[in-house]
């Protein structure tokens, strides 16, 4: 629940906001969200301290923000899979800032990314919704996720050891970063 403090912090800053908002993400979870929507987590992506501050959130920021969270999920992306063909890339969704109203200041957000962040406990709909899909930014409806997986992987390195069989990637870094 949001303080009263939050509260009037949001609309004080209201007409302020900039024309988008951004949200990072795993590109396994495009396609449900593409049928879904954007939809308060379990709070499961960084757990530790996070974990109980992002449950039933969704969370955003500003465009200075989007690096440091699209790196934290880049960083984080090894601890969840060895194989990334299971699409543990992060990507960048953006949302015109009208469409998230109300939204709550993510003070813990905000310190960590040294730029404005924002949470709502509502989800947002995929037809307001578009992904930065390497190239431009498209509506999320019409973005393939396999199509993007491809492309990263294909520009991404896999190494093998013949002796033990055993093989490794180096994922291209920053390829779906605004």
């Amino acid at each position: 629940m949001a303080t009263l403090r939050q509260r009037v912090v949001w609309r004080s800053r209201q007409a302020n906001l900039p024309r988008y908002l951004y949200h990072v993400t795993f590109l396994h979870a495009l396609e449900s969200i593409q049928s879904r929507g954007l939809r308060p987590g379990s709070g499961q992506t960084f757990g530790g301290g996070y974990g109980g501050h992002s449950r039933g959130r969704v969370f955003f920021t500003e465009d200075d923000g989007v690096n440091f969270w699209f790196d934290r999920y880049e960083m984080n992306a090894p601890n969840m899979t060895d194989t990334p063909e299971e699409g543990w890339v992060p990507v960048v969704l953006r949302v015109a800032s009208s469409k998230i109203h109300p939204a709550m200041i993510d003070e813990a957000g905000t310190r960590d990314a040294s730029a404005q962040a924002f949470y709502i406990e509502k989800g947002v709909a995929s037809n307001d919704l578009e992904v930065y899909d390497g190239r431009s930014w498209k509506r999320l409806s019409s973005a393939d996720p396999d199509a993007m997986l491809e492309r990263v992987l294909a520009a991404s390195e896999q190494e093998f050891d013949e002796d033990t069989g055993e093989s490794w990637w180096y994922m291209a870094e920053d390829f779906f970063k605004p």
